[in-house]
């Protein structure tokens, strides 16, 4: 009989792990692909085509794809004894890519330097979509310890600060990002 009480409370326990952690689950995702033609039939034709239809304009600088994110955080409140707590999280991310497609029909040599550099290139745009991912998370698991407030315009007002503070944090660390890999030429996200 012990041991069967031992199971049970193991298994309340484990229900109730199972519903905190339900509180706040992982980030909802929408993801969005935006393409532009490229053609050419040789590399430095191509390469030219890519510069010049790209839609990536920053500054003076043209980029072969970009990825754009946007982290949105809600919550829910509750008031217990007098004070404001947080009772649900919630986080969406969408991400926006723009990519290049090829209208090209190429030599073996060559689509196989395509398809190397459009790999490498997409893995470098998913790079970016992580740092979103992980802010989302970060806000999640952030805003689930914030402590109980005595009002809820001074909770949400320190849920929104840590919020903000975690995109800031990230976005940062997205531009180191592109400087480490030269805009994801170190990763092979060059076509020559």
């Amino acid at each position: 009989m012990r041991n069967y009480k031992l199971i049970s409370f193991n298994l309340s326990m484990y229900l109730i792990l199972m519903l905190a952690v339900t509180a706040h689950a992982a980030p909802t995702v929408s993801v969005v692909k935006e393409y532009y033609s490229v053609s050419g039939n040789s590399a430095a034709e191509i390469r030219r085509n890519l510069k010049k239809e790209t839609p990536v304009r920053i500054g003076d600088n043209r980029y072969d794809a970009y990825t754009s994110w946007h982290v949105s955080w809600n919550y829910r409140f509750t008031n217990n004894q007098s004070l404001c707590d947080i009772s649900h999280i919630s986080t969406h991310v969408k991400i926006k890519y723009i990519l290049p497609k090829l209208i090209s029909t190429l030599s073996s040599g060559l689509h196989t330097k395509w398809n190397n550099y459009y790999t490498a290139l997409l893995q470098h745009e998913k790079g970016h979509s992580n740092f979103a991912l992980q802010a989302a998370q970060e806000i999640e698991d952030k805003l689930a310890t914030v402590a109980p407030h005595k009002t809820c315009s001074e909770l949400e007002a320190t849920a929104n600060t840590i919020g903000y503070q975690i995109i800031d944090k990230y976005v940062q660390l997205e531009k180191a990002y592109d400087i480490n890999t030269q805009h994801g030429a170190t990763e092979g996200a060059y076509f020559p």
